[in-house]
């Protein structure tokens, strides 16, 4: 995700908010994993909500560090792709990764996506170093 820690400065009522919007859309989802009622992971798909974009959801997904690895991530989005298969809406699933994150694009091809661009420098880090988004996407149909 594009969002530092320290940028996560919305109260439980406004993410709460946003997860209702979410799911009251037929081309969005949204998805957590909980081990012993700790969040370790969160998922949304937001499909465009214009007549030529509905059908594209766009993903983000999180894993909270110490449970990367461990399967979460992949078992998140088998059964997200699965969703979005079944949905009669979605047709097409897109997300961006870092260009450096290696493990993430490796399961992002894994499961289906190929890179559809690159976006050279698109994210400034606090040290200035500037990172490339790979542009990825799979076909639900």
């Amino acid at each position: 995700m594009a969002t530092m820690i320290e940028e996560l400065d919305r109260t439980v009522q406004q993410q709460e908010d946003i997860i209702h919007v979410c799911l009251k859309n037929t081309n969005c989802c949204f998805m957590e994993a909980y081990i012993d009622r700790f969040l370790i992971g969160a998922m949304s798909v937001w499909g465009g909500d214009l007549t030529r974009t509905s059908h594209v959801g766009t993903l983000e997904i999180f894993v909270a560090t110490k449970y990367r690895g461990g399967g979460i991530g992949e078992a998140m989005m088998r059964t997200l792709i699965t969703w979005a298969t079944e949905n009669p809406v979605l047709e097409k699933l897109s997300l961006s990764v870092f260009a450096d994150n290696l493990p993430a694009i490796q399961l992002y091809e894994k499961l289906g996506f190929a890179v559809e661009g690159c976006a050279v420098g698109d994210f400034r880090e606090k040290d200035g170093r500037l990172r490339d988004r790979l542009l990825m996407a799979r076909w639900c149909t």
